[in-house]
């Protein structure tokens, strides 16, 4: 902690203050900020009102982390866990539905061929993608593959498919 008997000039408001009305700032040579608390306080106000600090302000509540770092911690088991959380409330099942329900608008065949099979699995009429195997590698399937399209004609032509396989048939992956 900074000796509070340890006196600095404030060039902007022309006073001595104790060391401790100067935030910390490790790049200045003795560790704290040129301008005190409070005249840095009034600085800030100012600055956020004018154009390029409000763009500043709304591009920091819009991107409060850059993408690598937000990817990093959905990753981490305490990101894993807070969403997890998060979908459990009303506002994330609400968000995770607006979700599904713009890719359904997007993609109506599509979203029309996986309720039908969803249907014939449910009312036991096709079995479950999990109770077989994948017809290309033979390890257990976990989805469906619609291989001849989405059109009615061919709406209940599938082939169980692992998710590895299923990236390969829809061209996601290419494997060399």
């Amino acid at each position: 902690m900074a000796d509070p008997t340890l006196i600095k000039w404030c060039p902007t408001c022309q006073e001595d203050k104790p060391i401790t009305e100067f935030h910390r700032n490790r790049s200045k040579p003795d560790g704290h900020s040129h301008q005190c608390k409070d005249c840095f306080r009034v600085a800030h106000k100012v600055y956020r009102q004018t154009p390029r600090g409000k763009a500043t302000l709304a591009h920091a509540r819009t991107y409060p982390a850059t993408k690598k770092t937000k990817r990093r911690y959905d990753k981490s088991e305490k990101g894993r866990i807070s969403h997890k959380r998060y979908r459990q409330t009303p506002q994330g099942k609400l968000r995770a539905l607006c979700g599904v329900r713009k890719w359904q608008a997007a993609n109506p065949e599509k979203a029309r061929a996986h309720w039908r099979i969803h249907d014939l699995v449910r009312r036991g009429k096709m079995p479950a993608p999990d109770n077989c195997s994948c017809t290309g590698c033979g390890k257990p399937a976990t989805q469906y593959h619609h291989h001849n399209g989405y059109d009615a004609a061919h709406i209940e032509d599938v082939i169980p498919v692992c998710a590895k396989c299923h990236a390969v048939l829809d061209n996601r992956i290419v494997y060399t």
